[in-house]
């Protein structure tokens, strides 16, 4: 896709703080933070940096639908037609 600089913001810390450290993770989510530092190899650069859960409304939502989806969805140029209203919902709030 081109994209060379990722930021992550994230409002669980234990999630946050568990990317950040370069060890063996034998909790049931370590196979996924080693697959997400992996990962990381493929950018420039990745920030990765804990907001609070008030500032992360955003993709709360959209995490939310994408749980509730039946069928795979991509959206290359935009989001899914639902996301600017939450995000003008969100911005007002």
């Amino acid at each position: 896709m081109g994209v060379t600089k990722l930021a992550i913001a994230g409002d669980a810390v234990n999630v946050i703080n568990a990317i950040g450290r370069n060890v063996l993770d034998l909790s049931d989510i370590g196979g996924i933070m080693d697959a997400v530092r992996r990962m990381k190899a493929e950018f420039e650069w990745v920030s990765w940096k804990h907001v609070r859960k008030r500032q992360n409304g955003i993709a709360h939502t959209l995490a939310q639908h994408a749980l509730k989806m039946v069928q795979s969805m991509f959206c290359y140029d935009s989001g899914p037609p639902w996301l600017h209203e939450v995000i003008v919902a969100h911005s007002r709030s």
